[in-house]
């Protein structure tokens, strides 16, 4: 139907169809490999913002309470943060134990666990969100859980390239193949008929 009102408009002319065809968008390789560089950085960056932050919060959160073993802790946050089978917060139940079987302080440990849960999920979901290209927050986790669990700790990274790289293959393909290119072409031919 739209072809017909097309031809009507502009009758059989073949410079016209050229026209629109030459002006068709396609996929440029020099803006594919930026999106994607973009979409890669975003995942190390935001790998390496979540390993540094839970690593150093876990730390500083265990050195606040006083609590007797803080590197490991730190380390085994950092680990979580990076490879999110287990959310960060669990590094906290220990020492929230401690504090509430040992120093029979059962604030101090309520507030630790609420830190640490606190920090899970608003942390998370900042850092998340300022992947380019990577979807939204809870597809790009999915794709952390899901990559290490096809591809083992490398798939912490494997599998969020995968995802923005998915994402930038269907955003180019929706701009080559976009809906509106009909109406294009009849735009062109009432401009210059």
């Amino acid at each position: 139907r739209q072809r017909q009102e097309i031809e009507q408009r502009c009758g059989e002319d073949d410079t016209a169809e050229e026209e629109v065809q030459h002006s068709r968008p396609t996929a440029n390789k020099q803006e594919t490999s930026e999106l994607i560089s973009a979409s890669v950085q975003g995942v190390f960056g935001a790998t390496l913002q979540m390993i540094t932050f839970y690593g150093v919060f876990t730390y500083l959160t265990h050195s606040l309470f006083n609590f007797q073993i803080v590197v490991i802790p730190a380390i085994v946050a950092a680990v979580f943060a990076a490879v999110p089978f287990v959310g960060t917060y669990w590094v906290a139940v220990p020492a929230a134990l401690y504090l509430w079987l040992v120093e029979e302080s059962i604030l101090h440990a309520l507030v630790l666990i609420s830190m640490h849960i606190g920090a899970f999920y608003y942390v998370d979901m900042a850092i998340y969100s300022e992947i380019k290209g990577g979807g939204h927050p809870y597809l790009t986790g999915l794709a952390v859980a899901g990559g290490v669990y096809i591809f083992g700790l490398d798939g912490a990274v494997i599998g969020p390239i995968l995802l923005c790289c998915g994402l930038v293959g269907w955003r180019i393909i929706r701009n080559v193949f976009n809906d509106d290119m009909p109406m294009q072409y009849a735009r062109y031919c009432s401009e210059s008929g």
